[in-house]
């Protein structure tokens, strides 16, 4: 019977171990949904970098625009997601956009373009975005394209900083 009782008892001990073990395995890992792009434009930015780029080029060729486009009072863009609004406070900054307007995504979950409808135009100017915008971005990045004639021969990078 000794000899019971010891091999009960490592037994025993092995058992709970491996009971307490188990009990505290990690929950499997779960994404969050995706933060809504909605919200994340929902604010004002404020203009911090400007670069240009030949559209045209097969090197890409880009140049640092920012201290002719930003002034000394920079540009502020304002989206609103509760009405579908846009406004630029242009200030010291060039504006080719238009100054108010509506606007929309190309997709509300998973968006890369914003649709800009100025206010009394026809035309829609298109801007691509260069990065996600969610609540917890601080900077909104879009690219903005024009040109002459047939196509868009220079681009502008915008990277707005959330105020």
């Amino acid at each position: 019977m000794n000899m019971i009782a010891k091999i009960k008892g490592p037994f025993l001990l092995a058992l709970v171990m491996t009971l307490g073990l188990w009990a505290c395995k990690p929950e499997p890992p779960t994404l969050d949904p995706p933060s809504s792009k909605l919200e994340g434009i929902n604010d004002s930015f404020v203009l911090e970098n400007v670069t240009q780029v030949d559209l045209l080029s097969a090197l890409a060729d880009e140049l640092d625009v920012s201290d002719a486009y930003k002034g000394d009072n920079p540009m502020v863009i304002s989206f609103s997601s509760t009405d579908f609004t846009w406004t630029i406070q242009e200030n010291d900054s060039p504006n080719f956009m238009g100054t108010s307007g509506t606007w929309s995504f190309d997709d509300n979950l998973y968006p890369t373009l914003i649709n800009m409808v100025p206010t009394g135009a026809v035309d829609t100017t298109v801007v691509t975005l260069d990065a996600t915008i969610r609540t917890v971005d601080e900077y909104l990045k879009f690219t903005f394209s024009k040109g002459c004639g047939s196509g868009n021969t220079i681009g502008y990078k915008y990277e707005f900083r959330r105020m």
